[in-house]
C-alpha cells in the first residue's frame, strides 16, 4: 500500500491554467492485490463437481430431462475450470475523482455508498453503485490499511453497511 501526496497544483490536458487543490483532494492511495484468493478447500470443489456430474446423469436417466441434465453438466464443468484459474493482480488507485482499477475508472458521482468488510483475514471495499444493472463492486484490499481508505472515501461517498448475501457466504465457504 502506498499513500501518495500530489503537488498542490495540477494541469489539465485541455487547459493550460493550473487549478489549486486542497490538501484533502490531493491525497491518493495506491495498492496492488490479487483479484481473488485461491481457495484452500480443493477437495470440497472436486466433491461438488462429482456430485453435479452424477446428478446430471441421474436426472437424465430417471427423469429424461435433457435440458436440466445438460445445464447441470455445464455448471459442473465451469466450476471445475474456474477452480484451477490463477488470480491476476489488480492495480487500484483512489484519488479525488474516484477509484481506478487497472484501466477502469469509477467516479465518486456514480457510487451510491461504500462499506469496508472485514472477514477474518480478508478485507474488501464494497461499493454500491447507482446503476441498477451494476449494483455492487467488491474490491479486495490486501494489506492496505482500511482506515486510510475510509478517511479518503468518507469525504466523497456516504458509508452504509452492506449485509452479506447467502450466495456470498457459500462462495467463500467453497473457496471461490
Amino acid at each position: 500500500m502506498q499513500i501518495v501526496e500530489s503537488p498542490v497544483t495540477r494541469t489539465e490536458s485541455k487547459k493550460s491554467e493550473q487549478t489549486p487543490l486542497s490538501a484533502e483532494t490531493s491525497k491518493k492511495i495506491y495498492w496492488e492485490t490479487p483479484a481473488f484468493t485461491q481457495g484452500k478447500n480443493k477437495i470440497a470443489l472436486y466433491i461438488i463437481f462429482v456430485l453435479l456430474i452424477a446428478g446430471s446423469f441421474a436426472v437424465y436417466y430417471f427423469r429424461k430431462e435433457t435440458t436440466f441434465a445438460i445445464l447441470l453438466a455445464l455448471f459442473a464443468i465451469v466450476l471445475f475450470l474456474n477452480s484451477g484459474r490463477k488470480s491476476r493482480w489488480l492495480k487500484i488507485l483512489i484519488d479525488h475523482r474516484g477509484i481506478t482499477i487497472d484501466s477502469d475508472t469509477y467516479l465518486f458521482r456514480d457510487i451510491l455508498s461504500f462499506w469496508i468488510d472485514y472477514d477474518n483475514m480478508d478485507k474488501d471495499l464494497i461499493l454500491t453503485m447507482k446503476k441498477w444493472y451494476f449494483p455492487y463492486l467488491k474490491i479486495p484490499m490486501g494489506k492496505t490499511n482500511p482506515l486510510d481508505i475510509r478517511s479518503l472515501m468518507i469525504h466523497n461517498v456516504p458509508e452504509r453497511k452492506v449485509e452479506k448475501s447467502l450466495v456470498d457466504i457459500l462462495i467463500r465457504r467453497i473457496g471461490f
